[in-house]
């Protein structure tokens, strides 16, 4: 719309004054008067004009105000309209004749494009009387549009009234009409409807993280967790961002590789194929979830130019539309296509600097969402160290735009720009904070090294640096920078391997012997005191032992006297060193407990008529070392050690962690006050502790050394009922198990399937998070009872032994090692002194705590 009067005249004093010039004086008022709505306010709807719909055949249109793109003001009063006329559009306003007032011209030259509108619906109200007049219906209103029309006839004025036949001019009239149009006539027409069309964008939500809840046991299980959120949610991002391109190729297309989003799927798909056997395989999740926020960003946004500096007069220059005469307006959405035929409001001048700033918002947010697709990208060699570091930032409901920059993206300098297009637009984005932050602003201390100041605003800390780093090192980092700056997060390191029916190297761990270390060196002396006292005992005595007791000759002596130092010197001098090796010891012990049962037996057998003293001695001997096996006390320690273990060591594995704490989620890094957790593998813990070679000789010789006793069956069959050290062996699950053949395996594999599938079956109507909780209890109960179905990993495999694989975190501080304060409130104290009772003839130690009445 332009100015097309300018200029208008300037009277003096007694000059004659003709119509030119005071319509010229009115003309150019009036545009100024239009113009200064359009240029300064805005076109369209500014306020009400709502339509309601108390029945399928009443329309009922609110008061409200309207501006048309020529800038004619449309005040408009509430009314219902129930009926309709058939009428037509006035000729003096399609056709008005301007010849002789050219200064109209430009107001009427659009007026024929409302002839395709004649003949036309006329809505009535309830109390018209005119004679024309037909109730509405639901077949007249189908497919019908409500259009408030501005009909400015121009009209010739009667020449003669009465005797006075002087000319009398012409009149222009403003008659606002409410017509319906059919929805499809108006989309042939030359007026725009593209500008009302909003066209916000749905929010996306990504998956969460394993859920519904599968087992996480090892580190590959991790991995396909990851693996199937990815594949779960790129197809859905992807068509979102290309939404994106669709909605925003209008107005945006020119940007730098704003094509790309059109091919988002082949990107996230080249990517995920380039990590998807690395260990990075959680940055390709972090990278979908950024680009996720920023499309949900981007969605606050409408594709159309609601603001705009140089109005069009031709848009809707004598109407605006209400909209669909069948539905009412708080009902049609943005993305229903009825929401195009309303003329919503479209600001200019003064009011269209904010949209201004909102559309170049609009316009870096989707530069950013280019960038955040074409730029990921992270190290691929695990033994590339990177430095660990902790940057504060957000999570939440805050926009993407308010975190910090991840690692994971190259070129972070121009990435920066585009971060937070609020901050580009007041010059502040070299303030965002990053782990590459040294890359963009190498002297505010703010920006390089934000730990040392306030963090009242951060609710988040952003850890990266440590992943394919050996957990040692990356934890003794992260502590020392934890502890360093004073923050209120901790973080626990968890070993992701399957530890079922596997045997732990425990002598690799620390800080639980102590007191057990003294207990075992305790019962090593007794030991050693008194087998070596019988050896000694049985050499002094040796001629009368042998004397009453054959079988006790020189050489059983010199063999039993080695057995008894071997087996002391199967007591290592640390505990630590003894544990893994307690089952070798144990069946030594079971060995020699049934030696010298023998010999007990073989003692009371040859002298049986009448005992020899020294025989009395020596079965009391035998017994004390015997004894030591009753006693057991190298099983109490072992059993002591593993309870500790089992309470501290066995907390450190991924599944024992999860079975406390369900609710861990991933966002590469840990909230205030939370727990951040480390994820690595460590298959070297394992060991299968079975007696050495040289046990397996050392057995083989007590074996021999209990042929020198010629048993019958009867005899052999005391002997082991005697044998308290393995009946108490069989009792506690010692010794080793039957075999189980691998038909009886499979067969009780079929069993659970079968059972878990009759289950599921009978779970199928309940409601699904407690059907998935029911059959995950379920599954983890057969597989721990019956065996997994052992099948070869081999990206398992791959894997690398103690670096950090995944990073996880808990919101709230868990596994405290602080001691528990029991406060008891409200306590009755009684305030009465206690009053001792030294009455002498019944006086006790009982009498010091007594209340007495002293009166």
């Amino acid at each position: 719309m332009t100015q097309t009067i300018t200029d208008y005249p300037i009277f003096e004093a007694d000059q004659v004054l003709s119509q030119k010039h005071l319509n010229q004086l009115v003309s150019y008022l009036e545009e100024q008067d239009r113009l200064s709505r359009v240029y300064l306010q805005g076109m369209g709807i500014v306020c009400g004009l709502e339509i309601s719909k108390p029945n399928a055949t009443t329309i009922h249109v609110n008061c409200g105000t309207a501006i048309t793109s020529l800038g004619f003001l449309i005040p408009f009063e509430e009314n219902d309209y129930t009926q309709y006329k058939e009428s037509t559009i006035s000729e003096d306003f399609l056709a008005a004749d301007v010849s002789k007032h050219g200064y109209l011209g430009t107001i009427y030259q659009w007026a024929d494009e409302y002839a395709a509108l004649s003949p036309c619906v006329e809505l009535l109200s309830r109390d018209s009387e005119d004679d024309e007049r037909q109730p509405l219906t639901n077949s007249i209103l189908q497919n019908k549009i409500v259009m408030l029309l501005l009909e400015s006839p121009l009209i010739d004025e009667k020449n003669c009234v009465t005797i006075d036949c002087a000319d009398k001019g012409k009149r222009l009239e403003l008659n606002v009409r409410v017509l319906l149009v059919d929805s499809e006539l108006l989309s042939k027409l030359q007026f725009n409807l593209s500008n009302c069309a909003f066209n916000y964008l749905s929010r996306l939500k990504l998956p969460r993280f394993n859920v519904p809840k599968t087992n996480l046991i090892t580190g590959n299980h991790i991995f396909n967790a990851f693996k199937a959120v990815i594949n779960q949610s790129k197809k859905t991002l992807s068509e979102s961002i290309q939404t994106v391109h669709q909605h925003f190729e209008p107005f945006h297309g020119n940007l730098e590789n704003f094509s790309q989003l059109q091919n988002a799927l082949t990107i996230i798909n080249s990517m995920h194929q380039k990590f998807d056997d690395t260990l990075y395989i959680q940055y390709v999740w972090d990278w979908l979830n950024d680009m996720a926020a920023t499309y949900n960003e981007i969605s606050h946004y409408h594709a159309c130019q609601l603001s705009i500096c140089c109005p069009k007069q031709n848009d809707f220059p004598f109407h605006v539309l209400l909209g669909s005469a069948e539905k009412e307006t708080a009902s049609i959405n943005h993305n229903n296509n009825l929401y195009n035929y309303r003329t919503h409001f479209i600001n200019t001048g003064i009011n269209s600097t904010e949209e201004k700033e909102k559309h170049e918002v609009l316009k870096g947010l989707l530069q950013k969402l280019i960038y955040q697709l074409g730029s990921f990208w992270v190290m691929a060699a695990p033994n590339q160290q990177q430095v660990v570091r902790i940057t504060p930032s957000n999570i939440g409901c805050k926009l993407h735009s308010e975190r910090a920059i991840p690692y994971y993206y190259t070129n972070i300098p121009t990435l920066n720009e585009y971060w937070s297009p609020i901050l580009t637009q007041k010059a502040l984005h070299r303030n965002i904070l990053s782990y590459h932050a040294d890359t963009y602003n190498t002297s505010n201390l703010q920006v390089n090294q934000p730990l040392l100041y306030d963090l009242e605003c951060y609710d988040f800390f952003r850890i990266e640096g440590h992943i394919g780093q050996d957990y040692a090192e990356a934890i003794t980092e992260i502590v020392a920078l934890q502890e360093t700056y004073r923050l209120p997060f901790k973080v626990v390191a968890l070993n992701a391997v399957e530890y079922a029916n596997q045997e732990i190297d425990i002598s690799n761990q620390s800080g639980i012997w102590d007191d057990m270390e003294l207990d075992y060196d305790l019962a090593k002396e007794k030991i050693y005191n008194i087998t070596e006292y019988v050896i000694t005992w049985i050499k002094t005595n040796k001629k009368k032992i042998q004397e009453h007791y054959p079988v006790m000759n020189d050489q059983s002596i010199t063999n039993l006297e080695s057995i008894l130092k071997e087996s002391r010197n199967l007591l290592v001098d640390d505990l630590k060193d003894f544990i893994p090796n307690y089952e070798g010891f144990y069946e030594v012990f079971e060995n020699l407990n049934e030696l010298f049962i023998m010999h007990r037996l073989c003692i009371s057998l040859i002298n049986k008529d009448d005992m020899h003293p020294v025989m009395e001695d020596l079965i009391d001997h035998f017994d004390e070392i015997n004894n030591l096996f009753l006693e057991d006390p190298f099983t109490i320690i072992n059993e002591e050690v593993q309870r500790r273990w089992g309470n501290s060591v066995k907390e450190l594995f991924l599944t024992n962690f999860l079975q406390k704490h369900q609710g861990i989620d991933h966002e590469a890094g840990v909230p205030k006050g939370g727990t951040f957790i480390l994820i690595y593998a460590d298959t070297n813990i394992f060991k299968k502790p079975k007696p050495s070679e040289k046990n397996n000789i050392f057995i083989d010789r007590i074996v021999s050394y209990k042929k020198l006793f010629d048993f019958n069956e009867q005899q052999l069959e005391q002997v082991e009922k005697n044998n308290v050290v393995k009946k108490r062996a069989r009792l506690k699950g010692k010794g080793k198990p039957e075999p189980e053949n691998d038909k009886w395996l499979e067969e009780k594999r079929q069993l659970g399937k079968k059972f878990k599938a009759a289950m599921s079956q009978d779970n199928s109507k309940l409601p699904f998070a407690t059907r998935a909780f029911i059959e995950n209890q379920m599954n983890d109960f057969f597989d721990r009872n019956l065996g997994r179905i052992q099948v070869t990993d081999n990206t398992e495999n791959k894997i690398p032994q103690r670096v950090i694989i995944a990073d996880f975190y808990l919101p709230y501080i868990c596994c405290g090692n602080g001691d528990s304060i029991n406060i008891i409130i409200n306590q009755e104290v009684d305030n009465e002194p206690i009053v001792a009772d030294f009455d002498h003839r019944d006086f006790d130690e009982n009498d010091f705590f007594t209340n007495r009445d002293n009166h």
